[in-house]
């Protein structure tokens, strides 16, 4: 046998098969759960596996890792019941007969035993929460108004399922009354479809499940969405929020309401805004944490914290000075919070002191993407999921008393294969953009690197239009380092519009999505100048607004070979009227609308300018893309057509807006396919 080291491997489409995504890191005193997900070649679907890894003395143990399901499943958003052993998570397990039936909430043993339910609601389960003592469990459940005066759906069905033929029968049922209520479908609200899903009139509601009555209770029956249930710490009352009934569904406004457990009494605290706003409480009970932002500018301002004072009602929001993003955040004690933010290149953890409105990074010697966190409260532990450069996710510890401030990393899930493989190299290269501010950018060279060659390029230009990327971005790896192993280098940035660089910034683009296009086009045209770019050979790609950014440029430079615009937006005027986000683009372009202002959203929609399009242009789209809804790659498709203009469209059915991220996996592989296949035609 010899001893030389295996050889390593180039990047390959398929390489997502052998990834695995930590969707949610969960902590208890004794034990932190790692929820894994995977592609399954044999399903064409993906599988989530559950991993417990022992906790002792502050120290998360890599020994006596146990794998508690199989990943034969979808079981996610797992938790742990208070003071237990038991775990809960929702799952599209069967209960009956193989039948395809929404998420129901599973309980699970972590000493043994098998996956199994208490209760069972024929909508299924959109959230749960725990009660603080493990008595009893708050759950958000859809359901229609008239729905509410049918019992199995008020009270869904508790225990195991005996009767088996009534079981039937209701099953039976209830495909009638889904069938009567989509053939045809009628809408009443702005809003109507989530995800790949039409909504059907249903709307969240909060119940609760009692464990020692065997009890499911309808709780509210408010006219819009119930979100985000917290549990005072006695137990008594829950906290949540419910979207505004006024004006059109698609309001940034939410309501902070309580209900009192005993004499069921509802009661309103306080508004904020937000996209389905996450709701938090100290361990005492005395402050809500809420995340707010200023509803004129929705994501492009920054997401502050709004606390409410139960003692006395008094309201104050986190301090000004933090210019960046409150997200998922976490009492750690009656005076501190922990949160995400991403900033500069990273996605770190910080900890605002209330008392003093100080922030504090918790980790400062090393760079991650974190995705999630929890938090042990006895030991003053965080563990979380991240991605650092050419490392993909893995979970890590950090101590909060310790002085080192140095996470140690507890899992190896990708480590194997990531050292298997003959990666890229990421490099830093900033530039200054219009206006003369910095910008950060950065390029990956191909592994085998030598500089004295030329390379061909692949300019990425991200979505959002307000998100981040980095070298670290987990997203992107595989689509980033496939690039690469096909000899591209890829160049990527973050102009004007981008998160991660304070509101100023997202703010730019207000009014001038342009403005971004202008930044990439400023850095590329320095970039390209680079010794081992062969400038004859550059292309573009990118998603969702990076789609309307690939055509916006395509129309204004002729850099470019060849481009792939993926599920973009190409008409602003008709997106207004079919994304089930209809208040986004009226807010980006500062608060007026396409009635107010025909000729603002067509002068900044590509398709005005397809007579301009100096390249062929590859269109991606998914048909049950609500997000961006499939007919504005139909609308651009016929306009470039028409314009004799080279351009082909690829229609994936069934997927929607995440395709590229979790769409069906045998598309996800096809769609990196057709994006080498065009550059390369064009090569």
């Amino acid at each position: 046998m010899s001893d030389l080291p295996e050889k390593k491997k180039l990047v390959t489409e398929d390489l997502f098969y052998q990834l695995k995504t930590i969707n949610k890191v969960v902590a208890g005193e004794k034990f932190v759960i790692i929820e894994s997900s995977r592609a399954d070649t044999t399903r064409n679907a993906y599988v989530t596996e559950l991993f417990l890894h022992p906790v002792n003395a502050r120290e998360v143990q890599n020994k006596n890792v146990r794998s508690l399901t199989k990943g034969y499943y979808k079981d996610h958003n797992v938790k742990i019941r208070p003071q237990s052993n038991l775990i809960s998570f929702l799952s599209n397990r069967p209960i009956w007969k193989d039948k395809k039936l929404p998420d129901q909430v599973w309980f699970m043993d972590v000493n043994g035993g098998e996956p199994y339910y208490e209760f069972f609601h024929p909508n299924g389960v959109s959230d749960y929460q725990w009660g603080p003592h493990g008595k009893n469990i708050a759950l958000i459940i859809p359901i229609r108004p008239e729905e509410v005066k049918i019992t199995e759906y008020k009270q869904g069905f508790t225990g195991q399922i005996h009767n088996k033929e009534s079981f039937e029968k209701f099953l039976q049922e209830q495909e009638k009354r889904e069938k009567y209520v989509s053939d045809p479908l009628i809408l009443t609200e702005t809003v109507y479809r989530r995800g790949t899903n039409y909504l059907k009139g249903r709307v969240r509601q909060l119940f609760l499940f009692d464990f020692e009555s065997k009890e499911l209770k309808l709780l509210t029956n408010h006219p819009r969405d119930v979100v985000s249930p917290v549990f005072s710490p006695d137990g008594n009352t829950i906290y949540y929020l419910t979207q505004s009934p006024e004006g059109t569904n698609d309001t940034l406004e939410w309501f902070v309401h309580a209900i009192d457990l005993k004499t069921k009494e509802i009661r309103k605290i306080t508004v904020t805004y937000g996209y389905e706003p996450h709701l938090s409480i100290s361990p005492s009970g005395h402050l809500l944490a809420v995340m707010h932002l200023n509803p004129e500018f929705g994501s492009a301002s920054n997401f502050q914290l709004k606390f409410i004072d139960l003692t006395n009602g008094e309201e104050f929001f986190s301090t000004d000075d933090w210019d960046a993003h409150f997200l998922q955040h976490e009492f750690i004690s009656d005076t501190e919070i922990l949160f995400l933010s991403p900033r500069y290149r990273t996605v770190h953890i910080y900890k605002y002191d209330i008392t003093s409105s100080v922030v504090n990074e918790l980790i400062t010697n090393q760079e991650f993407y974190i995705t999630s966190f929890d938090f042990i409260l006895n030991s003053r532990t965080v563990v979380f999921a991240a991605c650092q450069a050419n490392k993909y996710q893995e979970a890590f510890i950090l101590v909060l008393q310790e002085k080192s401030n140095a996470p140690r990393q507890f899992t190896n899930l990708n480590q194997e294969i990531i050292n298997s493989l003959k990666l890229g190299t990421y490099h830093e290269w900033n530039f200054k953009g219009t206006d003369n501010l910095p910008i950060q950018a950065w390029y990956l060279t191909p592994p085998d690197f030598d500089p004295s060659r030329k390379y061909p390029v692949v300019v990425e230009v991200h979505g959002g239009p307000h998100v981040m990327w980095s070298p670290h971005e987990p997203t992107m790896f595989h689509e980033f380092q496939l690039l690469a192993s096909n000899g591209y280098i890829v160049w990527f940035s973050n102009p004007s519009g981008s998160d991660g660089y304070g509101e100023d910034y997202r703010k730019r683009l207000i009014g001038n999505w342009g403005k971004a296009g202008d930044d990439v086009l400023k850095g590329l045209e320095n970039f390209l100048e680079q010794p081992f770019i062969d400038k004859g050979h550059v292309y573009l790609t990118g998603g969702s607004y990076g789609g309307w950014l690939t055509a916006w440029l395509v129309a204004q430079s002729n850099l470019f070979r060849a481009a792939v615009a993926q599920r973009g937006v190409y008409n602003l005027i008709s997106m207004v009227g079919t994304t089930d986000i209809p208040n986004f683009n009226i807010m980006e372009m500062g608060g007026i609308s396409p009635w107010e202002n025909l000729e603002l959203f067509w002068q900044q929609s590509p398709i005005a300018h397809v007579e301009k399009v100096q390249c062929p242009i590859l269109l991606i789209h998914s048909e049950n893309d609500f997000r961006v809804p499939i007919s504005q790659a139909e609308e651009y498709f016929v306009a470039l057509k028409k314009h004799s203009k080279i351009a082909k469209l690829i229609r994936y059915p069934e997927d929607g807006h995440e395709l590229s991220r979790s769409g069906t996996p045998s598309r996800r592989k096809d769609r990196l396919l057709q994006i080498l296949n065009w550059f390369k035609e064009y090569s």
